[in-house]
């Protein structure tokens, strides 16, 4: 009887140690979550705010575009810059994400949102310094830098045209005083920071389409400050 107890006591002892080491081990998107959480704590300690980022665009072509439709003074001028759009379907099209993608997006336009460019950038650096260790699949991996480096460059151009003239009103949120801007760079920046600090599904969709819904924006901006 004894040692039918004995055994008794070993199994159950067994069966507590199998189950704490079980609690213990934690799912990849647990762990995933948990980076994210340090990311996030990290730029919450203010550390970031003491850095000056890059400011070189990585897709230059396309902001090259950007560029000439800024410039734009005539319906001629206009579709001759627009015909030769190229609507590239490059990166991930609009549709669903994988629930790491979600989480990833989710963590880091929450934390973007309402801030200056410069903090924004310095997120932007952040995750994608961090993204080697995230254990992500190549295709995940691939996609969520696409988009990253796709809100980074975004960012930067809006920074480039609008530096200095960046406001934080009343309610914290970052605005900008169009008096000093052309109609080109009001609208667009308006428009892209309207995106930029949307919901994070909102701003990921969007950007899962950037080669399209960047150059179809910058042209609807320049139409109406021709056509006004």
């Amino acid at each position: 009887m004894k040692k039918l107890t004995y055994l008794s006591y070993l199994i159950l002892l067994n069966l507590i140690v199998i189950s704490c080491s079980r609690e213990e081990v934690k799912s990849p998107i647990e762990t995933l979550e948990s980076t994210l959480l340090s990311l996030e704590m990290e730029v919450y300690s203010g550390v970031l705010y003491t850095m000056s980022p890059e400011t070189e665009i990585i897709n230059r072509e396309l902001f090259s575009t950007i560029n000439k439709l800024r410039s734009a003074e005539t319906e001629r001028d206009y579709f001759k810059i627009t015909e030769s759009f190229d609507y590239s379907t490059k990166g991930k099209i609009a549709g669903s994400f994988s629930l790491e993608e979600e989480t990833i997006f989710r963590s880091l336009f929450n934390l973007s949102r309402d801030r200056i460019s410069e903090e924004k950038l310095n997120i932007c650096d952040l995750y994608l310094s961090e993204l080697p260790v995230m254990n992500l699949n190549d295709e995940v991996e691939d996609n969520v830098e696409f988009i990253i480096i796709a809100y980074r460059d975004l960012i930067t151009f809006l920074y480039q045209i609008d530096k200095g003239i960046q406001y934080v009103n009343q309610k914290g949120v970052v605005k900008w005083d169009c008096k000093y801007l052309s109609c080109f760079d009001c609208c667009f920046s308006s428009k892209m920071q309207e995106i930029a600090d949307g919901n994070w599904i909102d701003v990921a969709l969007f950007l899962s389409a950037f080669y399209i819904n960047v150059p179809a924006t910058g042209a609807s901006c320049a139409w109406d400050c021709i056509r006004q």
